[in-house]
């Protein structure tokens, strides 16, 4: 039995020792990080800060984007509601090119006439009503340019043309904010039948 217990215990003594002799190197090769060692970490830490960055600022563009673009559609679909409610109840709509950047859409309802000025350089729609026949005959480019005539901004293209075989208006506005643009073609049906004033 004596002779178990020495071999038993002598791989224990040997891994003893081989942990002593360990911690003895450990503490003497403690000298802490050399140079190149630094230097490794900090560029791999420059790299990761750099990718860090790379991600947020393409998300920022990439929902900054995505914001012109839904604003954009938003705008234009107020537009095209309030010419609806205008365009709807027309028996004509004239088209009138008053210069060389402003073009008037005028429309004759029964009770009213509106005029829809569109300008190419300001990219803005002004809408004013309470025209009769003879300022029509006269209608200039200074008629409309008032802030509370403003309807919209940002339109880089406005037409309205006619299908008088449909009894109809088909709008067409193109929106644009910085790098995001928005298209519309809108169909307009109108109640009243078209007839030339």
């Amino acid at each position: 039995m004596g002779t178990t217990n020495s071999r038993v215990n002598a791989p224990i003594k040997q891994n003893r020792g081989h942990l002593l002799d360990r911690n003895s190197e450990l503490k003497h090769n403690n000298q802490g990080f050399t140079l190149v060692e630094l230097l490794v970490v900090m560029v791999i830490t420059t790299f990761v800060i750099a990718m860090v960055a790379m991600f947020i600022s393409m998300g920022s563009r990439s929902y900054n984007h995505a914001s012109n673009d839904i604003k954009l559609q938003m705008m234009s679909q107020t537009v095209t509601n309030q010419l609806d409610d205008i365009i709807i109840e027309a028996n004509w709509v004239e088209k009138k090119t008053l210069s060389t950047e402003v073009t008037a859409f005028v429309i004759y309802a029964s009770s009213n006439i509106s005029v829809i000025f569109f300008d190419s350089k300001t990219e803005e729609i002004y809408m004013k009503d309470g025209f009769i026949q003879s300022d029509i005959l006269n209608l200039t480019a200074a008629a409309y340019n008032r802030k509370e005539n403003l309807m919209s901004t940002n339109i880089t293209e406005f037409n309205l043309i006619q299908n008088r075989t449909e009894n109809e208006e088909q709008l067409k506005m193109k929106m644009v904010n910085g790098t995001a643009s928005y298209t519309t073609t809108h169909t307009i049906a109108l109640r009243n039948k078209m007839e030339e004033p």
